[in-house]
């Protein structure tokens, strides 16, 4: 009877590996000092991998406390930031304030000295509707607001 290439060699391969095991009894029932130097070594493998699950533990602990300080600091920051933006924006109001207010100090000056040389003026007319007493009393009266208009 013919049989296919692969049946044949299942049958060798399965052969084969039932005259090894007969060969090796080992194999199939390791001795006890084998058991024993298995159970050693697996408990080698247990210790290193209890000792290398606690060492990445430690270390993710360690990450996550120092990821929690820095999401602190970064909100310490973003706060910070944040007054400094309103100091800035409020620096630059008063800034253009004050640059407006000297302006103004120009503009007024200028008309305090058109007002101040229309005083002088009209205290130095020689008009006789203005009588030496009524010349003496306005110089009198003006010469504060001439003096503190001088100083602006």
């Amino acid at each position: 009877m013919f049989k296919p290439s692969w049946v044949i060699s299942k049958l060798l391969l399965n052969q084969t590996l039932l005259y090894q095991i007969r060969l090796s009894p080992a194999l199939v029932c390791p001795s006890k000092r084998k058991k024993e130097a298995l159970k050693k070594v697996r408990s080698g493998i247990q210790a290193d991998n209890a000792k290398l699950q606690t060492s990445i533990s430690s270390k993710i602990e360690k990450l996550q406390a120092d990821l929690a300080i820095k999401n602190v600091l970064m909100d310490k920051l973003s706060i910070k930031t944040e007054k400094e933006k309103v100091v800035s924006t409020h620096l630059s109001h008063a800034n253009k304030e004050i640059e407006d207010l000297k302006s103004e100090k120009a503009i007024i000056k200028r008309c305090v000295a058109d007002v101040n040389a229309h005083m002088h003026n009209l205290i130095k007319t020689r008009d006789s509707l203005l009588t030496v007493s009524v010349r003496q009393h306005l110089a009198q009266k003006l010469k504060p607001i001439f003096s503190m208009l001088d100083r602006i």
